[in-house]
């Protein structure tokens, strides 16, 4: 059997490949294309919630929820849960986000929580993300981070009647809301 070498493909070949109708929902993470199952119920369900907060608190800017690109860099595309850009963001919504969202909200499941709390994780931090929520559906908990002038700093771990002063967003976000 022959040695197969892994191919590196540019966000720009990314973004030429065909939609799929019923595709799972794909990323490019360091050049590799990254395959995910649907979301199940129950994560739709938090995803719609958050949506419905970040709405209510009339931020402007605008909120986007998957699917929808994030184009990170060349080699780096990702398709977050939740998103919120500021009006004076550096990122920029050209048929995509060109460069890192004010806020991202990503929603555990049992095939995505490494990839989350590891390799995303390392590129919104890299990339200037400036606040990002881990929500996990079966713990009811969301994890708060904030970048900083040193990386991400842990703002808290927050419970289903928890709440939390956002610093990107200047408000205070109740997450009875989020679990129910």
């Amino acid at each position: 059997m022959a040695n197969m070498a892994k191919t590196k493909i540019t966000a720009q070949e990314f973004s030429e490949l065909p939609e799929q109708p019923g595709f799972p929902i794909v990323e490019l993470i360091d050049g590799e294309i990254i395959l995910s199952a649907s979301p199940i119920d129950k994560h739709q369900r938090i995803a719609v919630r958050i949506v419905g907060i970040l709405l209510e608190m009339k931020l402007g800017g605008e909120v986007f929820f998957a699917p929808f690109d994030v184009h990170l860099d060349e080699f780096n595309v990702v398709e977050p849960d939740v998103m919120w850009i500021a009006e004076n963001s550096q990122a920029a919504v050209n048929k995509w986000v060109y460069g890192a969202p004010d806020l991202i909200v990503e929603i555990h499941s049992q095939s995505t929580i490494r990839m989350d709390k590891l390799k995303k994780s390392a590129l919104y931090e890299k990339h200037g993300v400036r606040e990002y929520w881990m929500i996990d559906p079966e713990h009811e908990q969301v994890e708060v981070w904030v970048n900083g002038p040193n990386g991400f700093d842990r703002l808290g771990l927050y419970g289903k009647t928890g709440s939390f002063t956002s610093p990107v967003l200047g408000q205070s976000v109740d997450l009875t809301p989020v679990f129910r």
